[in-house]
């Protein structure tokens, strides 16, 4: 679900860095959260197996 909402809070975010990076977890540890344009292709490939496999083995809606 798409909602639209105050984005002042982001653009304050964006402003205040310096680089390009936006951080959700602390500075020290790595992000657990990444983007499609950071993945190889080979990360892409094995995320797109894992979610066939359970698309699979949940139950189908009537």
């Amino acid at each position: 679900e798409i909602t639209q909402g105050d984005m002042k809070g982001a653009d304050a975010l964006v402003e205040e860095e310096e680089g390009d990076d936006v951080h959700v977890s602390d500075e020290d540890e790595d992000d657990r959260v990444s983007l499609a344009s950071d993945l190889d292709s080979d990360d892409l490939e094995e995320i797109e197996k894992k979610e066939k496999e359970l698309e699979e083995k949940m139950p189908k809606k009537k």
